[in-house]
Order: C-alpha cells, then sequence, then structure tokens
C-alpha cells in the first residue's frame, strides 16, 4: 500500500543526534547466546561486527520468545534475519540514502518513548519502485528502533487512508516485501496499527494483505476513524502525540494545499516537536537538505493517472 510520492526526489534533512547504545551479548551457555552461536552457524561461519552489534539480548530474546524457548528454530529465523540486513546494510547505516516513497515517517514520539509512524494514502502515485519501497520503509523501522529508549520495543503506527486509490495498490510484491519484514528483521516491533477512515474500496487489497501478514500482527491492527485514531494515540501516547496526529490529518484533508507533506524524511519528528532520541543516519547530515515547498500535491498530475 506504498506508493511513489510526487516529491519523491526532493532531498530531505536527517535527524542528528547519536542513536541509542544497547549492551551487545558476549559469549556464553545462556539460551541467547546458544542462539547467535547457532545462528552464526547457519551463516556458515562468524559473524560480521556490525551484525553482531545488532545481537542485544532485547533484540534476540524476541526470537527467542517467538519460537517459544526453542533455541534452533530462534536461531534459524534470527540467520534469516541477520542475511537481510547485511543485504540492506548500506541503507540501515546510511550510506546509501533511499529514494523515497511516498510521506511514511516518524511523525513523533509519545511520552513512553515509542515512535509514531505515520502515512498518508493522498500521497501516492501510479508509479512506484518495489525495491526503492522496501529501501524507505527499511530505513523508517530502523530510524524508529534506533530512537526507541531502553525498555521501549515496539512503534505504533498510522496509516491515514484518505485519498485512498485502489488503482495504485494493486501490486502485491510490495505487500509481500513487508510482511517479511515484520516477520523477520522487525518482528514483534509494532504495538498497534491504525487503520484511519478506510473505504470500502481498500477491501479487495486488504483481502490480500491480511492473509500475508504475522498472526500476532493480525491482533494488532484496528479499523478508526479520524477522531477515534487521535483518542487512541492520545491514551497510548500522550497529547502531544495526539495533538501532532490531528494537526497533519487535518492538512491532508484540505483539497485547497498539498497535504501534510513531511519536513524530514526518515524522521519528521524532530521539527514538529522535541524528541529525546535520534534516527543513526548521519551521513545524512552532509547529503541532504530541508524540504523545499512542494509545487504539486492535491492536484498533482498523477490524480489523473500520469507518472510524476
Amino acid at each position: 500500500m506504498f506508493s511513489v510520492c510526487c516529491y519523491v526526489d526532493r532531498p530531505f534533512a536527517k535527524t542528528h543526534e547519536q542513536p541509542v547504545q544497547r549492551e551487545v551479548l558476549t559469549a556464553g551457555d545462556s539460551p541467547i547466546c546458544q542462539v547467535v552461536a547457532t545462528a552464526a552457524e547457519n551463516l556458515g561461519g562468524e559473524l560480521s561486527d556490525w551484525q553482531r552489534r545488532w545481537c542485544t539480548e532485547e533484540v534476540v530474546s524476541m526470537f527467542l520468545r517467538g519460537r517459544h524457548g526453542d533455541v534452533a528454530a530462534a536461531a534459524q529465523i534470527l540467520a534469516q534475519a541477520l542475511l537481510w540486513r547485511e543485504q540492506y546494510q548500506d541503507i540501515l547505516t546510511g550510506r546509501r540514502v533511499p529514494k523515497w516513497q511516498g510521506d511514511l515517517r516518524i511523525l513523533a514520539q509519545g511520552q513512553g518513548g515509542h515512535p509514531l509512524l505515520y502515512l498518508c494514502c493522498r500521497h501516492q502515485t501510479c508509479s512506484f519502485s518495489v525495491s526503492d519501497t522496501l529501501d524507505h520503509v527499511a530505513c523508517v523501522l530502523e530510524t524508529a528502533v534506533q530512537k526507541m529508549p531502553a525498555g521501549v520495543q515496539q512503534v505504533d503506527a498510522v496509516i491515514d487512508c484518505h485519498g485512498f486509490c485502489l488503482w495504485y495498490n494493486m501490486d502485491p510484491r510490495v505487500v509481500i516485501g513487508i510482511a517479511e519484514l515484520l516477520r523477520q528483521p522487525y518482528r514483534d516491533r509494532l504495538r498497534l496499527v491504525m487503520m484511519v477512515d478506510a473505504p470500502l474500496g481498500l477491501q479487495p487489497v486488504w483481502n490480500v494483505i491480511y492473509p500475508l501478514l504475522p498472526a500476532a500482527t493480525k491482533k494488532k491492527v484496528r479499523f478508526l476513524s479520524a477522531k477515534k485514531a487521535v483518542d487512541a494515540v492520545e491514551e497510548l501516547q500522550g497529547n502531544n502525540s495526539a495533538e501532532i496526529l490531528r494537526h497533519v490529518m487535518d492538512v491532508n484533508r484540505d483539497p485547497l494545499g498539498p497535504g501534510a507533506v513531511p519536513k524530514m524524511l526518515p524522521c519528521d519528528a524532530g521539527q514538529r516537536t522535541a524528541v529525546n532520541k535520534p534516527g543513526p543516519f548521519q551521513s545524512y547530515q552532509d547529503t541532504v537538505r530541508a524540504l523545499p515547498p512542494p509545487t504539486r500535491g492535491f492536484f498533482c498530475p498523477c490524480r489523473s493517472r500520469r507518472s510524476c
């Protein structure tokens, strides 16, 4: 359900602080250490320093819980996640800036430290790249994880269906790819997914999406009105995140303006309110600039199904 946006090629600015430091596991006989060692064997040898730094107790525990304490099974899915991270290392470390696809970003961060992800279907077009979309999603998820303070492991997500167009959501490869991200490298990272103002036209797409989602993720999806989504965010994250969400959704529903175009990607939170924890992409500091005002938006030619 993510398509390329009219302003995809425009540059974006970054967040500037260092990611949260978490303790890296050392060798030992605990089940968690055994999972890491077995995963390394499954990959054919030693893990790279970059892979090993990711294998914190917090992360590996998620895989062990997901397989109910079965070390071999947990190691198998951890190895898959480590292999994926190796393939996407340039995106996850910020060495390569994604070709941004739409407006998915971290919109705010709650009082407890949970990031709030947001995207609006208004900022979709008929042209998109599956690989670039997955790069974008991975970048946002990685930034969200790095922004979490100690003890916080999950994000809340709002998918604002205002402006949804079935024509722009017919390719299942994007959904399959995102489902795989949630199943392995970012397993158990979603706390709540709010589908806002979903139209009847979403049903054919949802019939394709729903069977692909991990079982645990299915239980976290709620269909809400815009008002009830704001209320849910206020309950989960506090008044600041709720007011930011309310404002952004109101702007996206204004037919006379360009909508709530992100000020920064992958994290817009620091542009709208004070945020304590940053994203990890230090290389963005020299490679991207603040987003200029868009010249196209709601009246983009894409609304006539022409490529941007």
